[in-house]
């Protein structure tokens, strides 16, 4: 483990990146490192894990820490016998942050017992690629949760897309793959409830499915629930989107966007998850709404009066 860390860091500053500009951190391997006079740079050592709080760009989902209750009777058992590793907290130096190791973390709190871990001076920037690297040796790290951690370092500055590409030599397409979860729309998120067992280039067929036509979005809108808690692959979504559309022409005729007089879009009709009329507005609209600045109630009280007005008609003698 200290091995790869190292080699990450050294990797890092040979290619350049530039890792001042986001953090107080100095490298462990400078003269100016804050570990240099203390001798447990490197070393393996104990440590109360209530001493550590984990780094806010941990990549683990609370829901997929797996059995750490077995994790920690192994630890009761025969021991810790891989370290985490850990960095002084800039606020206060007696405590430390976790970077790598958060299932270990937990297990020796659920066991009562001091964590083995290996102090680096890291700055956001190595400690990320660190946290990255790591995770591509883990066979139990879904692609959505490398996917969400990502996304998250990148809009915050701490890497770029392509420092993931560059230093853990991963392909472009394989990078941009994991990156389509951020960018799938929330309905179709909702419709699906769970996404985390979706393979990366799944969720990058589902990103482009969606950018094919409203049709296509609703299409997946409507099917979604039926990809709750599989794994389904690209080429089973692509098929049954087109099986679904192919047998609901109706589709067309729903999905219409009402555009005012200067072209402005207000609202678009469209199938709901059930496959029934529903009517949508869009974001900037949907603000309006929120902040009653268009006053909902009544928006409702004329839609209501339009309804009924359809309905008298409807009613009337021809």
């Amino acid at each position: 483990m200290t091995l790869k860390v190292n080699e990450i860091i050294k990797k890092a500053e040979e290619k350049g990146y530039n890792t001042s500009s986001t953090s107080e951190y100095t490298k462990p391997w400078t003269q100016n490192s804050i570990l240099n006079n203390v001798s447990t740079e490197n070393q393996v050592l104990k440590i109360d894990p209530y001493l550590i709080e984990n780094w806010k760009y941990h990549d683990r989902n609370s829901a997929n820490l797996g059995d750490i209750d077995s994790l920690a009777q192994e630890f009761i058992q025969v021991g810790q016998q891989q370290p985490c590793i850990v960095r002084p907290l800039k606020e206060n130096p007696t405590k430390y942050e976790l970077i790598i190791g958060e299932r270990r973390w937990h297990a020796a709190k659920k066991a009562n017992l001091k964590l083995l871990v290996i102090i680096k001076d890291l700055d956001d920037s190595t400690a990320a690629l660190a946290q990255a690297a790591e995770n591509e040796n883990r066979i139990n790290l879904s692609d959505y949760e490398k996917g969400l951690s990502y996304t998250k370092l990148i809009a915050d500055n701490i890497i770029q897309q392509k420092d993931l590409i560059e230093k853990l030599g991963k392909s472009k397409q394989y990078i941009s793959a994991l990156l389509s979860f951020s960018k799938i729309p929330s309905e179709i998120l909702d419709a699906i409830e769970d996404i985390s067992k979706f393979s990366a280039i799944s969720a990058e067929r589902v990103k482009q499915i969606t950018a094919r036509s409203e049709l296509h979005k609703q299409a997946l809108i409507a099917i979604g629930k039926y990809f709750k808690g599989k794994s389904p692959s690209a080429g089973y979504i692509e098929k049954e989107v087109e099986k679904y559309l192919s047998n609901r022409p109706e589709l067309e005729k729903l999905n219409k966007k009402l555009l005012t007089k200067d072209g402005r879009h207000i609202a678009t009709w469209r199938n709901d998850s059930n496959n029934l009329p529903a009517l949508h507005f869009p974001k900037e609209i949907a603000e309006l709404l929120k902040s009653d600045k268009i006053d909902p109630n009544e928006l409702s009280n004329e839609i209501v009066h339009l309804i009924e007005s359809h309905l008298k008609k409807l009613r009337s003698p021809s």
